[in-house]
């Protein structure tokens, strides 16, 4: 298993994931950050910005699922479940688009519906 660098723990999950995406999917705008020095703040701020959607998602589904279950076992299984939820609705948020999705986006966007 692959030990993190410091960098990676002090980001977290979702700083962590940004950069991987961005690096991958956009070098170039990873690599002007990079030389800039703006790269470790710019992931910063987007993996505090996930923590909040994240957080933000998980209390909406909280309250739109009504009271939780009083066994603990069963609360275990409804909170690991809108824990998934909220980190599948955040994962998209977070990534940084790859290329040719962003390609499709844009001509979705200026493609007229018939």
């Amino acid at each position: 298993m692959r030990q993190q660098t410091r960098e990676e723990e002090a980001l977290g999950v979702w700083g962590s994931a940004f950069l991987a995406s961005l690096k991958r999917n956009d070098p170039e705008q990873y690599h002007q950050l990079k030389v800039t020095g703006k790269l470790e703040s710019t992931a910063q701020s987007r993996a505090r910005w996930a923590r909040d959607r994240f957080q933000e998602t998980l209390s909406a589904l909280m309250e739109s699922q009504g009271p939780a279950p009083v066994n603990p076992l069963e609360w275990d299984h409804w909170m690991r479940g809108l824990t998934n939820q909220a980190r599948e609705a955040t994962w998209p948020l977070v990534l940084v688009p790859r290329p040719e999705d962003r390609e499709e986006a844009a001509t979705s966007l200026t493609t007229p519906v018939s």
